[in-house]
């Protein structure tokens, strides 16, 4: 999986998703609600016209620690989803994947 940052903010590296992401966001989204996506569901927004997604990663871990996907339609943007694998939560990377995500709006 290719791991290009797209963004640092301290030891948490945001970067965009990507077609290979696409299993392991579905098993985080899952875990944390309780209708969480598919693959497939995800697959489908992230080729939607406007979609984005980032993903937060960890130096020196094989897991994902969350992800924010969003849409911007005409002069609006919208949060679609946000998670943060449990074990990484209360470390601010919501806050910094929710900071990211309204740059993308802007």
């Amino acid at each position: 999986m290719s791991r290009s940052p797209a963004a640092s903010a301290g030891c948490i590296v945001l970067r965009d998703m990507s077609k290979d992401d696409h299993a392991d966001l579905a098993e985080m989204h899952s875990a944390s609600f309780a209708n969480g996506w598919s693959p497939a569901a995800i697959c489908d927004l992230d080729v939607s016209p406007g979609v984005f997604g980032i993903v937060a990663d960890l130096p020196n871990d094989q897991n994902l620690a969350g992800f924010v996907m969003g849409r911007t339609v005409a002069d609006e943007g919208e949060i679609l989803t946000i998670v943060v694998e449990s074990r990484h939560r209360s470390r601010g990377i919501g806050a910094k994947l929710l900071t990211a995500a309204r740059r993308r709006f802007s």
